[in-house]
């Protein structure tokens, strides 16, 4: 079955939170961001950031579910798979 959008992973850096109280001393030390990896349908990938499906229903007209919005500024990277590519953005989609 061919589907309309690539598959990809996407890595970002997230902000977090803390879900315990810590002291100051603790939290200075922590990361100021989290990395995440998100394996799905990508269904843009242009200057305003990444938009990935967790799942594609084709049997339901392509319903999509889980859908993620990652401002470009966060965006790490984004890998198209089965794909090779030469030159440009890596997993450059418009759509």
């Amino acid at each position: 079955m061919k589907h309309p959008y690539p598959m990809a992973v996407v890595e970002w850096n997230d902000a977090y939170r803390m879900a315990d109280e810590t002291d100051a001393e603790d939290a200075k030390a922590l990361p100021m961001s989290r990395r995440c990896v998100l394996v799905g349908w990508l269904l843009a990938d242009n200057e305003t950031g990444v938009r990935v499906a967790s799942e594609y229903d084709a049997a339901a007209s392509g319903t999509l579910r889980g859908v993620w919005m990652v401002p470009r500024a966060m965006v790490v990277s984004v890998k198209v798979l089965g794909q090779r590519r030469s030159g440009g953005k890596e997993g450059k989609n418009e759509n």
